[in-house]
């Protein structure tokens, strides 16, 4: 199956008054039609950035180099800007972090909708709004008609966030970015947005990059998971190899950091050691190293490349795989 995306060697720079910060340093994946990719990392790893960069959504201040950025085969980097805005929220869509400063506070939630279909599809304000509801329905909002009506603030976090659920796929994009969408919802809310989001990837066969802190959310939801750690990839694997057998230190650190009820409760829960890397530092080194307690003089010299230490898991380390 040829990929929806590809995006190979993609790198994001910003100027500052203390100089270059590479936010993104020679990322690359392929995503395939239907699949779910879980993108994770710790703050400032550059998972948001990077997906910004893919849907054009950076400022003009930063500078986006990449080998190949690809979707449907159309080269990203080289559309025309009208063509690439035509191409974002119809085949390309992003679900942000907090629906509260995404949607509109002077305006009802319907005409934010509708908006969506009148300039992508010319719908009349009719037709935009009976498929509005429908969308609202779709992600579970009870009496969608009256909802319609209702300002954001009326609206419950978890009711918000499906409102964004709904808008970002009125169009039927082939392609979803799901920007920590769950972040500010409580845990049951969390949950039924989560099974959301596996009902309609289900049913209309959208390929998902799901952006996230959390390691438990992706164990469930995503077929391939990469780690991300100053800029870079640092472990890839299908999900259920990187939770049964995690080759990178700092895989094993957030894993670890995650609570299990089958553990031991009395145990304090586990803890990366330090800070994480500036993204200023020089690329000559491993960024993990100074966090690491397997790193050696060659970690501190060298940037290990990423390669495959299993099948179809590869990990950026000298000592893969080796107990701390």
């Amino acid at each position: 199956m040829s990929a929806l995306l590809e995006v190979d060697g993609l790198s994001v720079t910003f100027t500052g008054r203390r100089g270059d910060v590479r936010a993104v340093d020679g990322l690359g994946y392929a995503l395939e039609p239907g699949a779910a990719l879980g993108i994770v990392g710790e703050s400032g790893s550059g998972k948001s950035v990077a997906h910004l960069a893919i849907l054009g959504l950076l400022p003009p201040s930063a500078r986006v180099d990449a080998r190949a950025l690809r979707f449907e085969g159309q080269d990203l980097l080289t559309l025309p800007a009208d063509a690439r805005r035509r191409l974002r929220g119809r085949a390309l869509s992003i679900v942000f972090q907090d629906p509260t400063s995404s949607l509109n506070p002077l305006l009802p939630i319907g005409l934010q909708l509708s908006e969506v279909l009148e300039v992508h599809e010319s719908a009349t304000r009719r037709d935009a709004r009976r498929r509005s509801a429908a969308a609202l329905s779709e992600v579970g909002i009870a009496d969608p008609e009256a909802r319609l009506d209702a300002y954001p603030h009326e609206l419950s976090g978890g009711m918000r966030q499906r409102v964004m659920i709904a808008m970002a796929l009125l169009l039927r994009p082939r392609l979803l970015v799901l920007d920590e969408p769950t972040t500010a919802l409580d845990v049951t809310i969390q949950a039924q947005v989560m099974e959301l989001l596996q009902d309609l990837r289900a049913k209309h066969g959208t390929a998902i990059a799901f952006i996230t802190h959390s390691l438990g959310l992706v164990a469930g939801f995503a077929d391939r998971v990469l780690v991300l750690y100053a800029g870079r990839v640092v472990e890839e694997a299908r999900t259920a190899d990187l939770y049964a057998r995690p080759l990178h230190p700092y895989t094993r650190g957030l894993l670890a950091s995650v609570p299990r009820l089958d553990g031991d409760l009395t145990r304090p829960l586990a803890a990366i050691p330090g800070a994480p890397a500036s993204l200023t530092r020089s690329s000559a080194a491993c960024a993990f190293a100074p966090r690491c307690a397997l790193a050696d003089d060659r970690c501190r010299r060298e940037a290990p490349p990423l390669v495959e230490h299993a099948p179809a898991q590869r990990a950026a380390c000298f000592h893969a795989g080796e107990p701390a």
